[in-house]
């Protein structure tokens, strides 16, 4: 039985506690506030961004040279390569002898990356479709470096059962989808446009955040559709966790249950990645504590893709493509 000198004890270091989180809560945002003023001033110090009609001139990996206007570089307004050629940082930016800004990038890829921003920047016509550039492994690893994937290789997720259902397309490429049900269910996919030859052709990573009261499944599946629905359910995932009936699923059969998960008291964070190096999808809960993870081999199949099924709210978002 503790004493009032142990009850004492207690309640002084829990004061302390909240001294300490309070304190370091204010020095966050002492920073936070120091840091806004450092961009407040480099604003002033220079208002003269960069006009979009500026003529650019690249020297791409030593041996071509090529002039863009700025507006081109700076298509997709959110991506690193904008922000480099924004015209904040033409000063600090890597140049040839010659005064061309230098870009450390294979020619023939650069180039085949800033004729596609040219048809873009030049579109007039909504009625035909721009000729999307074939996702070879090393012009998919410039677009990563300029943050540029999802913009030139652009994503949905389908609605594959539900009508109680409701996506929003994130602002811009790099923010969060967003998925609400109803009281119904609805199950969706994502969708890379496999139409399109030379498009990637699977997801390598995702993390989607199940928030507080949203039940469902996540996880990898060949293509569904109403056949495969079972009550709330569907029937031919390859690997999926099962929020609602706390279980895993591995080939459409429970292998696990009492799987300790649940968005009763808190959001749910789960990652969900492909190899194609060792062709194993998995799904992990972040955070989890001891581990809460499964992966599988993909036995061949090159349609295994990404699906959630859900009632109530989703966030999508970190999503990579595999090339």
């Amino acid at each position: 039985m503790a004493t009032d000198d142990q009850g004492g004890d207690v309640l002084k270091a829990f004061t302390n506690l909240q001294e300490i989180l309070a304190s370091k809560d204010k020095s966050l945002k002492e920073r936070e506030e120091a840091f806004e003023k450092k961009v407040r001033l480099f604003e002033r110090e220079h208002p003269q961004a960069g006009n979009g009609r500026d003529v650019i001139h690249l020297n791409v990996g030593g041996s071509t040279h090529v002039a863009v206007l700025r507006r081109t570089l700076t298509h997709f307004e959110h991506s690193m390569l904008a922000s480099k050629f924004s015209g904040r940082w033409d000063d600090s930016l890597e140049k040839d002898k010659d005064g061309n800004f230098f870009i450390d990038a294979i020619p023939e890829e650069f180039v085949k990356l800033i004729n596609h921003l040219r048809n873009l920047d030049k579109r007039k016509r909504l009625d035909l479709d721009i000729p999307i550039p074939d996702a070879t492994f090393d012009f998919c690893w410039m677009l990563e470096y300029y943050e540029l994937m999802l913009s030139v290789y652009p994503h949905k997720w389908n609605l594959v059962w539900g009508n109680d259902t409701i996506v929003t397309q994130p602002p811009t490429p790099n923010d969060s989808f967003i998925i609400e049900t109803g009281h119904l269910m609805g199950a969706f996919v994502l969708d890379l446009d496999e139409a399109c030859s030379g498009k990637p052709r699977n997801a390598a990573s995702l993390t989607v955040v199940f928030e507080r009261g949203t039940v469902g499944q996540i996880g990898w599946s060949q293509p569904i559709g109403d056949s495969e629905k079972v009550g709330l359910h569907i029937h031919r995932y390859s690997l999926a966790l099962d929020i609602e009936e706390k279980r895993w699923l591995e080939k459409s059969v429970a292998t696990e249950n009492n799987v300790c998960v649940s968005t009763r008291d808190t959001e749910i964070e789960v990652l969900c990645t492909f190899s194609k190096r060792t062709n194993k999808y998995a799904v992990r809960v972040v955070g989890s504590e001891p581990e809460i993870s499964r992966e599988i081999s993909g036995y061949g199949s090159a349609y295994i893709k990404p699906h959630i099924s859900l009632i109530g709210k989703v966030r999508i978002f970190n999503l990579s493509y595999s090339f």
